[in-house]
């Protein structure tokens, strides 16, 4: 009888030990693992290859083999990082990194979709209540860096290293440790209670793939371009949002006052410099809420200190970062009124597609669902006159321009798109030469 684990500490050992490991299971396969172990992100033929051979035997004796991928953060979090990190990157032209980012993505997409096909379940989980605390003394000397793998009932191997890419030591723990059936009982309660927490690795892999999308489609600004466009946009520019405003709580007067309608809880999208829901706060009941959304972080923290400093009082504001298009964007309720001003929807166009099958149709049915019976939905896109001549904000580089006007619908094709998700145009004016402001309520 041993006193604790085996432990194998050579460079080979976490693959070979592995490896022998699988050879040997007829029934159940549980591990964990990380995003960036090194297993994932680059090429795995021989690990994939045992992989293989152990679920022929699982899938003829009925067995499970599982694959749980422990993030460090709730998924959506993930996601935008993995996103967020990809614009930087960018941004600060380092071309050899994304580089590198896209081969280890490419490679994280093969190696997973090789697992999905050869019949393993996959899930990713963040464990928000800390399960692994319950696990015996000292089996992770490192919950944040240690990885588990439960073969049938005969072995349990903690590989260390994993959370970054590189596994340097696993410990083993077999019959012949003293407290084996107390450790066995213990990490398969650990892994059941994490994998009914845990969701679809296959989900988690395209939300990942939208990120790195938008992050190749990111529209790039002047410098400086927050301060610029709350300060000291071009007259022309500033006047266009000051006409857009004014035709806006033209319709609210006309649409709300009219029909003696309450304005309980507003949703503005895109919210930049939180400049609507400064605006437009006094169309909301004095008991109501606001809700400004943003992607960008720079823009939610303008929008925060902007709100700050101009309304400091006001507690019916909330400006929240969120990817509106995200699986799960984390918005709650109805709202009585949403807005998507001064051509933001264009943002979500950079995969416009003549099906509808894109970001921007995905925007719009999560508004048409988020708008309450007899809510009203504003939108500010760019004209055909617009999109033919480039001319668009000053903030926006030359290129994006050209780009914008690729990714922004029509009027024609708007309502047509809006219809489909179950909204009519209730009116479409042109208040600037280079604006369309299209106003919108659920078909009854």
């Amino acid at each position: 009888i041993a006193h604790g684990p085996i432990e194998f500490g050579s460079a080979s050992a976490p693959v070979s030990t592995y490896t022998e490991a699988l050879g040997r299971v007829g029934q159940r396969f549980w591990t964990t693992t990380f995003l960036t172990s090194g297993f994932w992100t680059g090429p795995q033929g021989k690990v994939l290859a045992a992989n293989e051979e152990m679920l022929k035997r699982i899938k003829k004796s009925g067995g499970q083999a599982r694959r749980l991928f422990l993030l460090d953060q709730p998924p959506n979090l993930v996601v935008q990082a993995y996103r967020d990190h990809r614009i930087l990157q960018r941004q600060l032209q380092k071309y050899e990194e994304l580089e590198r980012l896209q081969d280890q993505h490419e490679n994280l997409k093969s190696n997973m979709r090789t697992l999905l096909q050869q019949g393993f379940d996959v899930k990713v989980v963040f464990d928000e209540t800390k399960v692994y605390s319950r696990l015996p003394n000292g089996m992770l000397s490192d919950p944040k860096d240690s990885e588990l793998g439960i073969y049938d009932n005969f072995r349990i191997d903690v590989f260390e290293g994993g959370q970054h890419g590189v596994i340097h030591t696993v410990k083993s723990h077999s019959p012949l440790f003293r407290y084996f059936p107390t450790y066995l009982r213990a990490v398969t309660s650990y892994f059941e209670e994490l994998w009914e927490k845990a969701e679809s690795m296959a989900l988690f892999i395209e939300d990942l793939q939208d990120a790195v999308d938008f992050a190749r489609a990111k529209v790039d600004y002047e410098s400086n371009w927050l301060a610029i466009y709350e300060y000291a946009l071009a007259k022309e520019d500033e006047g266009m949002k000051t006409i857009e405003l004014a035709r806006v709580e033209e319709v609210l007067r006309e649409e709300v006052r009219g029909r003696n309608l309450a304005i309980a809880r507003y949703l503005d999208v895109g919210t930049c410099t939180g400049r609507y829901p400064i605006e437009l706060r006094s169309w909301v009941t004095q008991t109501g809420k606001i809700l400004g959304v943003d992607e960008d972080y720079d823009c939610v923290r303008f929008a925060q200190a902007n709100i700050e400093q101009k309304c400091p009082d006001e507690e019916r504001i909330e400006i929240s970062q969120r990817d509106f298009v995200a699986r799960e964007v984390g918005i709650k309720g109805e709202f009585d009124l949403i807005t998507c001003m001064l051509g933001t929807l264009s943002h979500f166009g950079w995969d416009r597609s003549r099906t509808y099958d894109d970001s921007i149709q995905r925007a719009l049915a999560r508004m048409a669902s988020l708008l309450s019976g007899e809510g009203l939905l504003f939108l500010g896109t760019w004209s055909e006159y617009a999109c033919k001549n480039r001319n668009m904000l000053g903030i926006y580089r030359q290129g994006d321009r050209a780009r914008l006007a690729e990714w922004t619908p029509s009027a024609t094709e708007l309502e047509d798109r809006l219809r489909s998700v179950g909204l009519n145009v209730v009116g479409q004016v042109q208040p600037e030469m280079r604006l369309d402001l299209t106003w919108c309520r659920r078909a009854h």
